[in-house]
């Protein structure tokens, strides 16, 4: 494979990044390498959540299994690589962190390494908005452990892996900040949060704060402790699980003496967030009390439900979960679930988010039904 190619390719990539995976994955094959990885190796792990950095293909699996087993968390080839980051060393291979003889006792390759025939590695450090960055590369055993002679390969492509991922995150920023803004001018409160913490509000957002919603340590909190570790859970979960946050669930805050604040997720598109620990979600906040919830016969009569259809569609818009609902129907959990699939249907809608933004729209006044709570 051509070098001019393999660089081309990076450039590309910092300017569209959904061709990171095959841009990285030419970097591999131009190194004799399984895989490479781009990621920052003294940043706080991910949990189970996906790989939030560049990974070519043939690494994105085994590099999940390394953040959801704990494995990051220890990870002794950092740790190792500590000092060549101190004296901004440019490279750093297998045989200067490890002897074969301490390989061979060591579980990590036994149970992680071996598993995945990953058992070489070598890295480029470069450094990008005062923060330490590598690209790791990874071989097989039949490719071999990587010599000086690849280390001079390796760092040829440095200065161009490290501009490029400059480029990335700069383009990755302006986007998100954009993107923010015009969330927030379409909905009257909207948080960010990364990895379940919260990193920005906006003004509409921090408006909400008080005894029963705050922000302690990055973390959201409620006048419950039981609601509060909830929440915090469902935000952690729509951060790290891209196919929980598609169809995640409106998440509920009760308040004393007053209607519900409901949480709905505003996925961004991840692409661009692909290359660093900046906000991943946009939450957005509604406050049910400042909200108008139709009437049950006007929600009847607009969107073509029956009376329990109805009921449950303002019931919902009030804030009440399904397993609410139920009892208050005098039915049960499944059967509740069928009338909001038969809802979703009539309205087209496919979330209750979505559901309980149409009922609101056709609100006309602001008190709640006489059977609502």
């Amino acid at each position: 494979m051509e070098k001019s190619r393999v660089i081309a390719q990076l450039y590309e990539a910092s300017a569209s990044p959904d061709g990171w995976p095959a841009a990285l994955d030419d970097v591999a094959t131009y190194n004799n390498a399984e895989g490479v990885i781009v990621f920052t190796p003294f940043a706080p792990p991910s949990g189970s959540g996906p790989i939030s950095f560049p990974v070519s293909p043939k690494l994105v699996e085994p590099f999940s299994v390394f953040v959801r087993e704990g494995w990051v968390e220890h990870d002794h080839r950092a740790r190792l690589a500590r000092p060549s980051f101190a004296r901004r060393a440019r490279s750093v291979l297998e045989s200067d962190l490890i002897s074969d003889a301490e390989r061979r006792t060591m579980q990590v390759y036994h149970d992680f390494y071996f598993r995945f025939d990953l058992p070489e590695f070598a890295a480029i450090l470069f450094y990008v908005d005062g923060m330490d960055w590598t690209a790791t590369f990874a071989r097989t055993r039949a490719q071999g452990a990587f010599r000086e002679k690849d280390r001079r390969r390796l760092l040829s492509l440095q200065p161009h892996v490290e501009r490029s991922i400059g480029l990335t995150t700069k383009l990755q920023s302006l986007h998100s900040s954009r993107m923010r803004i015009a969330v927030e001018r379409l909905f009257p409160a909207l948080l960010c949060v990364s990895v379940g913490k919260v990193t920005d509000a906006s003004p509409e957002a921090e408006a909400l704060l008080g005894a029963d919603l705050a922000i302690k340590d990055g973390r959201l909190v409620t006048g419950d402790s039981r609601q509060s570790l909830a929440l915090q859970e469902w935000l952690r979960r729509v951060c790290a699980d891209a196919a929980y946050r598609l169809d995640a669930p409106t998440f509920v805050v009760r308040r004393m003496g007053r209607r519900p604040l409901v949480f709905d997720v505003l996925p961004i598109d991840d692409r661009w967030l692909a290359v660093s620990w900046s906000p991943r979600v946009l939450v957005a906040i509604t406050d049910l009390d400042a909200q108008a919830v139709a009437a049950q016969d006007r929600v009847r009569e607009v969107l073509g439900l029956t009376v329990a259809e109805a009921k449950l569609a303002v019931l919902l818009a009030h804030g009440m979960t399904i397993d609410e609902c139920a009892p208050r129907l005098g039915l049960s959990r499944e059967t509740v679930r069928t009338y909001l699939k038969k809802i979703f249907g009539k309205t087209d809608t496919h979330r209750q988010s979505e559901l309980t933004a149409l009922v609101l729209s056709l609100g006309r006044r602001p008190g709640p039904p006489a059977d609502a709570p």
